[in-house]
């Protein structure tokens, strides 16, 4: 992976410096890292700031290209990144009860251990050039952000780890689920990432602009909505943000 490896030892922020390159450098080679010790303004979902100490995650971003992938399927890039995340804690961490909370934070229990910002360009009708932002909290153990439910690897295992072994590790997983993407495999990433679902197995509250109701999921469409079917059997069609998990801090 070396050969295809920018680290920075601060910048800020991995998809920022990842954009500039792409725009000044027509010669990037897919699956080009990103990767820096700290980001002075990393990025979550809707200019969200991600939290970082200094040194003690891994903040970083990869480069795909993927023109065969149709514009309405997009979402399926949300899909396979999260689950290459969910692979690498599972398989190689081997943390228990990993899930990808909608659309593609990733959760340990009722904590969020990593997030994922993905930004597309656009050629014609077709994606030219993917970016997708990595934020894993590996080796942090205090937050001092008003994030309400934060964990990393190390407290959530009472292990530390090498964060440049880790990057490896977790690369590779994320390319792996990148190929069943390019092998055409939608079907089962789809499935998959279903089963992946934080709260995809019960009724649980959820609260929208109208106040607070039971739901469970129903279904992701390829456009990311996310449908909650009611105790009643009522579906409600959510795009990002337009609704939340209510989510105990215990």
């Amino acid at each position: 992976m070396r050969e295809n490896l920018i680290h920075l030892t601060s910048t800020s922020s991995t998809n920022e410096y990842l954009y500039d390159l792409i725009s000044r450098d027509d010669s990037l080679t897919e699956g080009l890292v990103v990767w820096s010790d700290f980001q002075t303004s990393g990025k979550g979902q809707l200019s969200n700031v991600w939290e970082s100490e200094e040194g003690m995650n891994l903040t970083f971003s990869m480069l795909f290209f993927p023109s065969f992938l149709p514009i309405q399927s997009q979402f399926l890039l949300s899909q396979f990144v999260s689950l290459g995340i969910v692979d690498y804690l599972s398989n190689e961490v081997g943390m228990k009860d990993v899930t990808v909370k909608w659309p593609n934070d990733i959760y340990w229990k009722n904590k969020k251990i990593a997030g994922v910002l993905i930004e597309n360009l656009l050629m014609g009708n077709s994606i030219s050039h993917t970016i997708v932002g990595v934020g894993l909290n590996v080796n942090q153990k205090k937050f001092l952000s008003d994030a309400p439910n934060p964990v990393s690897m190390a407290t959530a295992t009472r292990r530390q780890f090498n964060l440049d072994e880790e990057l490896q590790k977790l690369v590779s997983a994320i390319k792996f689920r990148y190929l069943q993407l390019i092998k055409g495999d939608f079907s089962s990433l789809r499935a998959q990432y279903f089963k992946a679902l934080y709260r995809a197995d019960n009724f649980y509250y959820y609260q929208d602009e109208n106040g607070s109701f039971a739901a469970k999921i129903d279904s992701v469409g390829d456009d990311g909505i996310l449908s909650l079917r009611l105790v009643d059997g009522e579906i409600r069609k959510y795009a990002f943000k337009e609704v939340s998990f209510i989510i105990s801090n215990k």
